[in-house]
């Protein structure tokens, strides 16, 4: 008698995780919304919207630790703490969107990934040039800030964006981009893997001995890619031996070492290892090294227990799906609150900082309006699909005027 096809064979669990649908253990294409972005909602179970409200609150607090990283009055009452956020806050991103997207490489990949990043990149350096250069001026004519605005669209160094509009903050962006690709290559190609662990290695020892200018042919933020990639990779290692029967002692570890990395950045001090600039991880300061790899992924099982205990807030799990948003516009946002409060004088951390009644009051603020803009942008669906695309086909039809 001839065999029933699949007789016999038992299935892998399916739970609905970030971006809908997929075996256990083998997460969904939601690489784009575990970095920063929305969770989507489909398909169900308890524990499968537990997971989603768990992995938004997760997103919620890493976007807020940013948004106050990011406010010169806590910077200036709290500078350890601001520190201490510069060590994780990014990195815990990049490490949750290998956690969650497991995709191989294909030309459908890279299509929905650039649109997905890059469009709202060069949109959003856009209008930051737009909205603050008056304020700059063009000290060395326009010719030379169009030049300078073209090398950073090019390289998405942190430098070369600050330089060409005045904002640090859209380096994430093609860091990510090449991130993912880098990851889906990892995934797809397994004959790949070993080179591309040697390179990276080998750049996390070299790259605090290469001069800053090299890296600048190095295309959409590929250094901090390649730098990260292996930390990244280990964290989905050790995330993937996670169970319910683990989690706890996963949880004690993870808090034990993020306590005793955080208060050797405030009490040793360590010093400063800037976030999208691999050369500030310098293996001739070999502690200072360790915690740089070692404290973000401290972190992430640290957060992640935060947020499984934190996962009925709802301001947490509201600011984790629009976070992508709230990303996006929340300079804008401070900027203009600051410019408001104490005029052009807002360019000075030495103005704004001893305030700190009225930085905390902007940080409210950030949060708020601008976890509102992002809430509204998806009223006017093609304006949204435009510049904050969700793949290729939505918004090739955003330009069209077509259905996707």
């Amino acid at each position: 008698m001839r065999r029933r096809r699949g007789a016999g064979r038992v299935d892998r669990p399916r739970r609905r995780t970030a971006g809908g649908v997929g075996p256990a253990g083998h997460g969904p294409d939601a690489g784009h919304d575990a970095a920063v972005g929305r969770t989507q909602a489909a398909g169900g179970g308890a524990s499968a919207g537990r997971s989603d409200r768990v992995y938004d609150v997760f997103k919620g607090i890493l976007i807020l630790v940013i948004v106050a990283g990011h406010n010169e009055a806590i910077a200036h009452r709290w500078p350890a703490l601001r520190q201490v956020f510069y060590y994780f806050n990014v990195q815990c991103f990049f490490m949750l969107s290998f956690v969650l997207d497991r995709k191989p490489f294909s030309a459908a990949l890279l299509r929905d990934r650039a649109v997905r990043y890059l469009v709202p990149y060069g949109v959003f350096m856009a209008l930051a040039a737009a909205a603050f250069l008056p304020l700059r001026g063009f000290p060395d004519g326009f010719g030379a800030w169009a030049r300078s605005f073209a090398a950073a669209l090019y390289d998405g160094r942190e430098a070369s964006i600050h330089e060409a509009v005045g904002m640090r903050v859209f380096w994430f962006l093609p860091t990510l981009f090449s991130l993912v690709m880098l990851r889906a290559v990892w995934t797809g190609f397994p004959r790949c893997r070993i080179p591309l662990l040697v390179a990276a290695l080998a750049w996390m020892g070299g790259a605090a001995a290469v001069p800053p200018d090299t890296v600048r042919w190095w295309p959409l933020g590929m250094a901090s890619a390649l730098f990260f990639l292996a930390p990244c990779l280990a964290v989905r290692w050790l995330h993937d031996r996670m169970s319910p029967a683990n989690r706890g002692w996963y949880a004690g570890v993870a808090t034990a070492v993020a306590c005793l990395c955080g208060w050797a950045v405030v009490a040793v001090p360590l010093g400063w290892v800037a976030g999208a600039n691999p050369a500030g991880y310098d293996p001739a300061r070999p502690v200072t090294f360790a915690v740089g790899l070692v404290f973000p992924a401290a972190m992430f099982f640290a957060l992640m227990a935060a947020s499984r205990a934190l996962e009925t807030s709802r301001l947490l799990q509201a600011c984790g799906r629009q976070s992508l948003g709230i990303f996006l516009v929340h300079m804008f946002v401070y900027r203009a609150l600051t410019l408001a409060v104490f005029g052009r004088r807002f360019t000075s951390p030495e103005t704004v900082g001893p305030h700190l009644a009225i930085g905390l009051a902007v940080f409210a603020a950030t949060v708020f309006l601008s976890l509102a803009a992002a809430a509204a942008l998806p009223r006017w669906p093609r304006l949204s699909a435009l510049i904050v695309p969700r793949d290729w086909a939505g918004w090739r039809a955003a330009i069209t005027g077509r259905a996707a």
